[in-house]
């Protein structure tokens, strides 16, 4: 069964510091989704930050992201839209 991804925004909650690497970070992401509908889903998610996306991730930030409203866990952000 094909997956259905819509676009969304999220909040920053909190963002921890996992590992870092040559050139990155790998942090644990706590987000408030707010689907196209309005209806918000908190979301816990773990990603990849190369270093100049670093300061788009603290607390408060807006992010673009897609997903499957039905399974939160196929969140991806979008570097490339604004939020």
């Amino acid at each position: 069964m094909p997956v259905s991804r819509i676009e969304a925004h999220c909040i920053v909650i909190t963002s921890r510091l996992a590992a870092h690497f040559a050139g990155g970070s790998a942090l644990e992401l706590e987000l408030a989704v707010t689907l196209p509908t309005g209806i918000r889903l908190p979301v816990a998610h773990a990603s990849v930050v190369q270093r100049a996306d670093r300061a788009r991730v603290r607390p408060g930030s807006a992010l673009a992201v897609t997903l499957d409203p039905d399974r939160p866990d196929t969140l991806a952000i979008d570097w490339s839209r604004a939020a």
